[in-house]
């Protein structure tokens, strides 16, 4: 049996081993990782060659900042109510619960 968990995977063995649990993590968690030609296809300078220089400053400036590649498509008519409401609701639920959890460290409601 084999359980994916992100980019983790758990598989559990049928047989009457000691080793029944077996548990592969990515490389950031001292996994196996991808082979050298898979790294080199996500290397950004390659991605751009052949690029004017102006297309290479847009790709850049909008992995930096990217409500750059957003922003100008966003639909202010359509969402923009909602989204301020979303804004206001977490807001007014998160400040005070960050307060409280600060109290309850012991800390200055400020800290929370």
């Amino acid at each position: 049996m084999v359980w994916p968990l992100g980019r983790a995977s758990v598989a559990l063995s049928d047989d009457d081993t000691e080793d029944k649990l077996k548990v592969e993590l990515p490389t950031a968690f001292g996994g196996t990782g991808p082979e050298k030609s898979q790294l080199r296809d996500l290397n950004p300078a390659r991605a751009m060659r052949g690029l004017k220089p102006s297309e290479a400053a847009a790709r850049v400036a909008t992995s930096i900042f990217p409500i750059l590649e957003w922003l100008p498509k966003y639909d202010y008519k359509e969402t923009l109510k909602s989204d301020l409401v979303a804004g206001v609701t977490v807001g007014a639920m998160l400040i005070p619960q960050g307060m409280s959890y600060a109290l309850i460290a012991g800390l200055p409601p400020v800290f929370g």
